[in-house]
């Protein structure tokens, strides 16, 4: 603005305020989204120790974001998951297709929240249930040393 009154005089026209807005709020909602997720992480790796995981079958581009991983309390379970997107498109394809093809460090449990680093890589990505728990308390089937866990890791409410 300052320079538009320098160059051209008068204030800044409406019109041209808008985009300056736009853009400010659509920056503004991806960096809370964001520092929610690493809060979220940053709970699960203070609690969680860090494991290994195999790498997985490949899959179309579009779905890479979506895989399973087992259960901590029956092994043999999987559950659906789903990496969050912090990123526009490709890097965030291009890391997930490297940690599907040569395997990743988890920290986390699956049925409510992980936090994932591709082998090599130097990007952390929180990963969540593709379908969540819809009602509060210990889910059945979760053994309460592994809520406990997730509750003090601020995963599980």
């Amino acid at each position: 603005m300052v320079l538009w009154e320098s160059l051209v005089g008068g204030s800044l026209p409406a019109y041209a305020i808008v985009p300056l807005v736009v853009v400010s709020t659509v920056g503004l909602a991806l960096s809370e989204r964001r520092w929610t997720q690493v809060k979220q992480m940053k709970g699960i790796l203070a609690v969680y120790p860090w494991s290994e995981h195999p790498s997985l079958k490949p899959v179309p581009q579009g779905d890479v974001g979506h895989f399973q991983l087992p259960d901590p309390d029956a092994p043999t379970k999987k559950v659906s998951v789903v990496a969050l997107r912090y990123g526009l498109g490709k890097k965030w394809r291009t890391t997930m297709t490297v940690a599907r093809a040569q395997g990743f460090s988890l920290a986390g449990d699956p049925r409510f929240g992980v936090v994932i680093a591709p082998r090599g890589r130097q990007e952390l990505i929180a990963v969540r249930p593709k379908h969540p728990p819809l009602s509060s308390g210990r889910p059945n089937g979760v053994e309460s040393s592994s809520w406990e866990l997730a509750q003090s890791a601020g995963i599980a409410h």
